[in-house]
């Protein structure tokens, strides 16, 4: 069985603020996956928490890209 992977993508350009909560809550749900897959042992579920935690670490990846990007933006704007 192969591995679908849900999509995370719930980016939206906005305020610095929102995009460091919308960090937040993704690490948390990378800490509450890695503490699920510590703590199970059955090996379909963990196929699935690793699922859910690969598509998660990409989401992440993919944000702190756009956050590197966008920075000079930013910065340029504020000063």
């Amino acid at each position: 069985m192969s591995c679908i992977e849900r999509s995370l993508d719930v980016w939206e350009t906005g305020p610095l603020w929102s995009a460091s909560s919308m960090l937040r809550r993704l690490d948390d749900r990378i800490r509450d996956l890695c503490a699920r897959a510590v703590k199970t042992q059955d090996s379909a579920e963990l196929h699935n928490i690793f699922c859910e935690l690969r598509a998660a670490m990409k989401e992440h990846i993919k944000r702190l890209r756009r956050l590197a990007v966008d920075f000079p933006k930013s910065q340029r704007r504020a000063g």
